[in-house]
């Protein structure tokens, strides 16, 4: 069978990191030999050019690898990724990613949402047995990604979670980035870091986002991949909530952000989002619902917050602007 585009990116991009390092480096530079077709139609943007500068090394990664084992915390890290009828090159990619991770304790929870895919069915079960950190589970019927996401949860084990959507990549030094940080920063209760998109001819449309700012936040989910957060204050705050499927992360993020302000920024990308036809990667102007979701998840944390306000969107930003009301001078 023919692979596509985003199936060969999806394979350069990791394949430096889960072959052996001499034959890695050779099919690395084969990659970028430009062909006349390929230049024609494949040549790298220049974000391309400058993340491939910057990503890390193969040298780099194995020297992270020996200074995590050092660490004077090292805490398990949970990543989950709720499965439905995902392509299944593409869920391979997914998961080397999290396999190819410098920083090694962590698990891997794939909750399956009743999918219906019989190739899907029949590799689930492989794919969960190439390493002792991978979970596998699976809802009695399907009932979305929220109850998914939950599900994943109430298995996870460790003090912090993260969340990989089903045909994502995450760069091999995500996770060391994490537990870095915490190093420095062993307050820190919710950590993110930027992040682009993973489309046909590559990497494309890089999202440098600044520090935490709440109302930025109010205006757009900027947090959005990769976003880590302690476990027990996923738990406290009450984990994903149906009714906000498309929008559950940031009606999560709402939350939690109500119950702290230690929140950090890793300015690295960190997360690639593949942009396919049923990703929201790609425009949410085909998906209105989750613009619609958001809307509610807003509303519904500045009511908690009692603060009256009339929230719209524009769509031609896909923002939301926030007007709060003000009160009558006595």
């Amino acid at each position: 069978m023919r692979k596509s585009p985003e199936r060969r990116i999806g394979q350069i991009l990791l394949a430096p990191y889960r072959l052996p390092e001499k034959l890695a480096k050779t099919i690395w530079r084969k990659f970028h030999q430009q062909t006349p077709e390929r230049a024609r139609s494949t040549a790298p943007s220049e974000y391309q050019k400058w993340f491939e500068q910057h990503r890390a090394s193969a040298q780099e990664l194995k020297q992270m690898r020996n200074e995590s084992r050092a660490f004077a915390s090292q805490p398990l890290i949970s990543v989950i990724t709720p499965v439905f009828d995902t392509p299944v090159d593409r869920l391979e990619e997914a998961v080397e990613s999290v396999m190819a991770q410098a920083y090694e304790n962590w698990e891997l929870l794939l909750v399956d949402d009743r999918s219906n895919d019989p190739d899907l069915l029949r590799m689930l079960p492989r794919i969960a047995a190439r390493d002792r950190r991978i979970v596998l589970a699976s809802l009695g019927k399907h009932e979305g990604i929220s109850a998914a996401s939950n599900r994943g949860l109430a298995l996870a084990r460790g003090e912090w979670v993260t969340f990989l959507d089903h045909d994502d990549v995450l760069e091999p030094d995500a996770l060391f980035r994490l537990v870095e940080l915490l190093q420095t920063r062993p307050d820190g209760d919710l950590i993110y870091s930027d992040e682009d998109k993973l489309g046909e001819d590559g990497l494309e449309a890089p999202l440098f986002k600044p520090d935490w700012s709440p109302d930025f936040f109010l205006s757009y989910n900027y947090l959005g991949h990769l976003t880590a957060v302690r476990r027990d204050l996923v738990q406290k705050a009450g984990g994903f909530r149906s009714q906000f499927d498309s929008a559950q992360d940031y009606d999560l993020f709402f939350r939690v952000i109500e119950l702290t302000n230690r929140i950090y920024h890793i300015p690295r990308v960190l997360y690639h989002w593949r942009r396919s036809e049923s990703s929201s990667a790609i425009s949410v102007r085909q998906k209105p619902g989750q613009l619609e979701a958001s809307q509610l998840a807003i509303e519904d944390h500045l009511k908690r917050r009692g603060e009256p306000a009339h929230v719209s969107v524009d769509w031609r930003t896909h923002a939301f602007r926030v007007r709060r009301e003000l009160s009558e001078a006595r």
